[in-house]
């Protein structure tokens, strides 16, 4: 019994690390457990304890993110909590939550939106337009060009796109991907296969090896000027939309499955009809009923009525 009261002092960092330490979790998890961590500590005014896992204060914890964070960021803070909390449960450290006591989390319901064939056209338009280099000397314009290629003709994550090798590129690209850890092949048309070679002859180690925050810092200069002849964007988006242009124009053509297997989708075809295909592409709405149709078996006239 003393030695439980003692475990419900441990720091819930310390248990996160441990819990880190122990499993094979990818960076952007662990980092995700870290801000949870961090967040209820700062909620609490001090740094969270195992002693502080309370269906109650959590709860309260979780209206309180509510009421300035989006539904999926509070999911995932939520998401944070409960696994130390199922880890300190499965060492004897503390007890198993309840979860018909904790809060759900009700997410909002989006369709998916793709950029069009020709939004992804005028982003190389605008990619051959941007100015500079980067630090390791490979001009920006050559980066993001290979960039919307390879994001737009394999539609693989971003960070699948960050760890590619020139080793890989060839006629048939294969890769073990990040969040799944699942081999996916896919192939290049030659105006894109020739851009990311082009960007393998520099002879670094990794194609597109740059850390994320200079990543973005390109990707909005790409932006701002493909603003300028016409392309427009949507809040929150960035390059990782040409994961959903991808799958859409593969639905299109092929339909959800086939889009599904080139996403790389090993669950069937839920994922990408909820967060990759856009509605259009699986079932293109029927035409609107015609007052101008004469063929319409409620006119009365070609034209509609004047009115008075």
């Amino acid at each position: 019994m003393s030695s439980l009261l003692e475990a419900n002092f441990l720091n819930l960092l310390q248990c996160l690390e441990t819990l880190i330490a122990e499993r094979s979790i990818c960076r952007d998890t662990q980092n995700q457990y870290r801000k949870a961590a961090r967040c209820f500590g700062e909620f609490l005014g001090a740094p969270a304890t195992l002693a502080d896992l309370e269906e109650m204060v959590v709860n309260r914890w979780l209206l309180s993110l509510e009421q300035t964070k989006s539904p999926e960021t509070v999911r995932l803070r939520k998401a944070g909590i409960t696994a130390v909390w199922n880890w300190a449960a499965g060492c004897g450290l503390h007890r198993h939550y309840n979860p018909n006591r904790l809060r759900k989390i009700k997410l909002r319901k989006r369709a998916p939106v793709a950029w069009s064939v020709d939004d992804v056209r005028l982003l190389l338009c605008a990619a051959e337009l941007v100015p500079g280099s980067l630090a390791i000397g490979v001009p920006a314009s050559e980066l993001l060009t290979a960039w919307i290629w390879i994001g737009y003709e394999a539609g693989i994550r971003p960070g699948d796109i960050l760890r590619l090798e020139p080793a890989q590129v060839g006629e048939t690209i294969t890769i073990v991907q990040h969040k799944t850890g699942r081999p996916h092949s896919f192939r290049l048309s030659p105006p894109a296969l020739a851009a990311v070679q082009r960007l393998g002859s520099h002879g670094r180690e990794k194609l597109f090896g740059l850390p994320k925050s200079t990543a973005r810092r390109w990707e909005l200069r790409l932006f701002e000027i493909a603003e300028t002849i016409g392309f427009k964007r949507r809040r929150g988006q960035g390059l990782g939309t040409l994961r959903k242009a991808h799958g859409t124009e593969v639905a299109r053509r092929g339909g959800l499955e086939a889009a599904a297997q080139s996403l790389g989708h090993i669950s069937g075809t839920r994922i990408a009809r909820d967060h990759y295909v856009q509605p259009d592409a699986i079932h293109m709405p029927p035409l609107p009923p015609s007052l101008l149709n004469d063929d319409a078996e409620t006119a009365t006239n070609s034209r509609p009525r004047e009115c008075a």
